[in-house]
């Protein structure tokens, strides 16, 4: 028995299938690679979102707490503009029995203040309205990263409804809308 190797025309044709199959996986690895980094970016940024959040969530649950008595409540635990583009919340941090308002000591204050203001969502405590232009304001999302295309909050009769909706900024493509019901458990 003779052993034979494969033809030109088989070495030929099996040359074709490789370059085929080659040029295949090479054209598709891209759009592959761009779409892992879509949804890691998309990932991402419902991360931050929810993280950016988190202490918005948290002051919401607060709101209204008055270590002893609520009758000594003044002014409303939750208080959000009529554009709902503002909130201001107040609780008790100490359980001193009252909600502490210091004009020149802001970091001791029992209020709380969000804003939704030049495509940014800001927070700063010690104030009572937003319309505040102080450079105290602290952003809770990276102006650099994420812009925020909508904030909405609305108040109802127990919950407070959060809407936002955020988007990378070097992705304008890659963007997240969520919303938020958050019980108001000190009213």
């Amino acid at each position: 028995m003779l052993n034979r190797g494969f033809s030109l025309f088989e070495m030929l044709l099996n040359l074709a299938l490789t370059s085929l199959i080659i040029i295949s996986i090479i054209s598709f690895y891209p759009k592959f690679h761009l779409t892992i980094i879509q949804i890691y970016q998309q990932h991402r940024l419902e991360v931050v979102t929810h993280q950016a959040l988190s202490g918005l969530i948290k002051d919401i649950r607060r709101a209204g707490f008055i270590a002893n008595s609520q009758d000594v409540i003044t002014k409303p635990a939750i208080e959000i503009n009529s554009d709902g583009n503002c909130i201001i919340l107040r609780y008790d941090t100490t359980n001193s029995g009252k909600w502490r308002y210091y004009l020149y000591d802001p970091a001791s204050s029992d209020v709380f203040a969000y804003r939704y203001h030049k495509n940014s969502l800001d927070a700063q405590s010690g104030i009572n309205h937003c319309r505040n232009t102080s450079t105290r304001w602290e952003k809770l999302f990276d102006p650099n990263e994420v812009k925020i295309i909508n904030f909405q909050a609305r108040q109802h009769s127990n919950y407070t409804e959060l809407n936002i909706t955020v988007q990378l900024k070097h992705f304008p493509a890659i963007r997240y809308q969520t919303t938020n019901y958050v019980k108001n458990s000190n009213r």
